[in-house]
This record gives C-alpha cells, structure tokens and sequence, in this order.
C-alpha cells in the first residue's frame, strides 16, 4: 500500500465503509423491494449478489462490484431480476463428482468455453 501511495488513514476510512457492505450483499436476507431498488442504485444488495452467483451464464458473468453498484453500469455488467430462495446457485461441477477440487477452481479463468448467449 505504500508504493501505491495510499496512507493508513485512506485504507481505514476505505475498510469502515466496505465492511458494513460486504456484510450486507452476503447476508441471506430479502429486502423490501423499495429498499432494495433504491440502496441498488449505489451498493450491491443480497438480491444483486445472488444473482452473481446464479447458475444462468449471463447472470453469473454480472453485478461485480463489491462496494459500489456503478460500475458494474458502467461497464455494462449490471443485472437485475426475481430472484427466489429455491433458485439454483453456483458454477456447474467439472469433475462430475459434486465437489470442486482445488485444481478445477484454480484453472477455471484460463479455461476456453463455449458461451451458450
């Protein structure tokens, strides 16, 4: 940090506002949705973060920011939608096992895959 230049002080003003939001995208709770379309609008939220993390290719390839909610408008990867409690979540399984292994997790950047749309 102190090649880049960033003082102390601008890493723990940068830590007390991340925190509370990282806290909030990964909790398992449902906003309302008033709530959650106006907070959405400058953070991630639960509803954003699922669907991050959803099995469908376009969703999971979205909503990235983990602070901020705007640059994933800017950079044309944000997605919104219904998301339910029962909907699947993950990446498919390459070894056919139902288990990651450490090697699989490692290699799946640098693996060439068909885009389905």
């Amino acid at each position: 940090m102190l090649f880049a230049g960033i003082r102390i002080e601008e890493l723990l003003l940068y830590s007390i506002l991340m925190t509370p939001v990282i806290e909030l995208h990964h909790s398992n709770i449902r906003l309302p949705e008033t709530a959650d379309r106006i907070l959405r609008t400058l953070i991630p939220t639960p509803l954003l973060h699922r669907i991050h993390h959803s099995v469908v290719e376009k969703e999971h390839d979205s909503n990235y920011g983990s602070m901020l909610s705007v640059w994933d408008r800017i950079f044309g990867s944000f997605r919104t939608g219904p998301v339910t409690p029962v909907t699947p979540l993950g990446l498919p399984d390459d070894s056919g096992t139902g288990t990651h292994s450490l090697g699989t997790l490692l290699g799946r950047p640098f693996r060439t895959r068909e885009f389905s749309g």
